[in-house]
C-alpha cells in the first residue's frame, strides 16, 4: 500500500517540480534579459494579475473541489458540467463589474502606468481566474496532474516558449513586448484548461442550472479568507512596487519565485491527498482523516529540508549572475524558506479546518496574519529594506499556521505534526 501511494505521489511530485522549475526559471530569464526598471514593471504586473485572480474567484476553489470530491453516480457528471458553467459566468461577470467601476475610478484619479498596468491586469485576472478554478475541478475529479497545469503550468510554458523567441529575435527584451507574451500566455492557458473537460462526448451539454448555491457559500465562507491567505505570494512585490523601487520590486520577485518551489511541495501533496481526506470526513472516519494529515504533513517536511538546503546553497552563488543589485535578497530568501519550511510542518491545517465547517476559524486566521504582515512590512521596510519585508511575509506564514493548528486541537484533540518514524519508511 505504501509503495503503491509512494509511487502515485512521485509521479504528480515530479511533474510539479518541473513545472515550478520552469516558473522559476523564467524569473530568473525576465531578470537576466531584462534591466532591473522593466523586469520590475513587468513583475509587478504579473503579481498584479495573480492577486486579482485571487480576488475575482470569489473562493470557490475549496467548496468545488468538496462539492465534486464527494459527488456519486449519474450526478457526478452534471455536478461537473453545472460548477464550470458556474465559474465561468461568476468570474467573467465579477470581472466585468470591477473593470467597469475600476475605469470610472480612473477618470478622477492622474493615471500613471501603475495604474495603467493595474486596469490591464483586471481584464486578464478574469481568463487566470477561470483557468485555476477549473484546476480545482481537475482536483475534485482525481485528476490532480491535469490541475498542476490549470495551476500556472500551461503559462509557464507558454510563456518561456514566448519569452526565448522574443530573445533571440531581438535581443534585448523590452517590457512592452514581455507583456504581450504574458497576455497571450494567460488567454492561451485557458483554452487548454477548457479542452479536457469538453473534448469528452459526456460533458457535452447542456448545464442544467447555475450553481448559486455554491456560489453563496463560497462567498461567504471562503472569499475573505482565501484572498488574505493567497495574497502572500504576490502582494510584497505590488505592495515594494508602489512604496519603493522598481529594482527592489525585481529583487523581491525573484526570490519570492524561487520560495514557490516551497509551496510547491505543499501544494502537490496537499493536492494529492485533498479528496482522501474529504471522503474520510464524510464517512465519518476521522483515524484515518488525520492519518492522511499526518501523512501530507510528514511528507512536507521529508521533502522540503533538502531542497531549502539546496535552494539556499545555489542563491549564494547564483544571485550574483543576475546583476548586482539582487546579491541583498540572500538574507530575505533565506528567511522565507525557513519559514515557510516550518509552517508545512502544521499539516493540511487549512483542508481540515474546511472539512470541519470550520470556516470563521480560517476568516480569524487569514485577519490576524494579513494585518500582521501589513503593519510590520510598512513599518520595517522603510528602515532595513527587502529584509523588513522579507521578516513580515515570514512571521504572517508562521502565525497564521500556528494559529489554525491550535484551533484544529482545540477542537479533534490532533496535532498534524510529522512523523520522523514514517520519515524513514518514505526514505528507505
Amino acid at each position: 500500500m505504501l509503495s503503491k501511494l509512494k509511487k502515485q505521489f512521485m509521479g504528480n511530485f515530479v511533474l510539479k517540480l518541473i513545472l515550478s522549475l520552469l516558473g522559476i526559471i523564467n524569473t530568473v530569464f525576465i531578470a537576466y534579459i531584462m534591466t532591473g526598471e522593466d523586469a520590475g514593471y513587468l513583475f509587478f504586473s504579473i503579481n498584479a494579475v495573480s492577486l486579482l485572480a485571487i480576488v475575482l474567484r470569489m473562493g470557490l476553489d475549496l467548496p468545488i473541489t468538496r462539492d465534486i470530491g464527494t459527488a456519486k453516480g449519474r450526478s457526478f457528471k452534471f455536478i461537473i458540467i453545472d460548477n464550470c458553467f458556474t465559474i465561468i459566468v461568476s468570474i467573467f461577470a465579477l470581472g466585468a463589474l470591477a473593470s467597469t467601476l475600476f475605469y470610472l475610478l480612473t477618470l478622477f484619479l492622474s493615471v500613471s502606468l501603475e495604474i495603467r498596468l493595474l486596469q490591464q491586469s483586471l481584464v486578464f485576472a478574469v481568463f487566470v481566474g477561470v483557468t485555476v478554478t477549473l484546476g480545482y475541478v481537475y482536483i475534485g475529479m482525481g485528476y490532480s496532474k491535469l490541475a498542476q497545469f490549470s495551476h500556472g503550468g500551461y503559462t509557464a510554458i507558454t510563456l518561456f516558449l514566448g519569452l526565448v523567441v522574443l530573445f533571440s529575435i531581438k535581443g534585448v527584451v523590452d517590457f512592452k513586448s514581455a507583456l504581450f507574451v504574458y497576455y497571450i500566455a494567460i488567454v492561451s492557458a485557458l483554452l487548454f484548461s477548457l479542452y479536457p473537460i469538453y473534448s469528452k462526448k459526456r460533458f457535452i451539454r447542456a448545464p442544467k442550472s447555475f450553481n448559486a448555491a455554491l456560489v453563496r457559500k463560497a462567498v461567504s465562507s471562503f472569499w475573505l479568507p482565501r484572498i488574505l491567505f493567497t495574497s502572500f505570494s504576490y502582494l510584497p512585490v505590488i505592495l515594494i512596487g508602489l512604496i519603493g523601487s522598481n529594482e527592489h520590486a525585481a529583487v523581491y520577485a525573484v526570490i519570492a519565485k524561487v520560495t514557490l518551489a516551497i509551496t510547491m511541495v505543499n501544494e502537490t501533496v496537499v493536492n494529492f491527498f485533498t479528496a482522501k481526506i474529504a471522503k474520510a470526513f464524510n464517512s465519518g472516519n476521522l483515524n484515518l482523516s488525520q492519518s492522511h494529515s499526518k501523512t501530507v504533513s510528514t511528507l512536507n517536511i521529508a521533502l522540503t529540508i533538502p531542497i531549502c538546503i539546496l535552494l539556499i546553497f545555489l542563491a549564494l552563488y547564483g544571485l550574483d549572475v543576475l546583476g548586482a543589485i539582487y546579491n541583498e535578497g540572500f538574507i530575505p530568501l533565506t528567511i522565507l524558506l525557513l519559514c515557510y519550511a516550518l509552517s508545512l510542518s502544521f499539516g493540511p491545517v487549512r483542508i481540515l479546518l474546511t472539512m470541519g465547517h470550520q470556516e470563521k476559524v480560517l476568516l480569524y486566521s487569514a485577519l490576524m496574519s494579513f494585518s500582521l504582515f501589513i503593519s510590520l512590512a510598512l513599518g520595517l521596510y522603510p528602515l532595513i529594506g527587502l529584509l523588513g519585508v522579507a521578516i513580515a511575509q515570514g512571521m504572517a506564514i508562521l502565525a497564521s499556521a500556528m494559529f489554525c493548528a491550535y484551533r484544529i486541537y482545540c477542537v479533534q484533540k490532533f496535532w498534524a505534526l510529522p512523523s520522523f518514524r514514517l520519515i524513514l519508511k518514505l526514505v528507505l
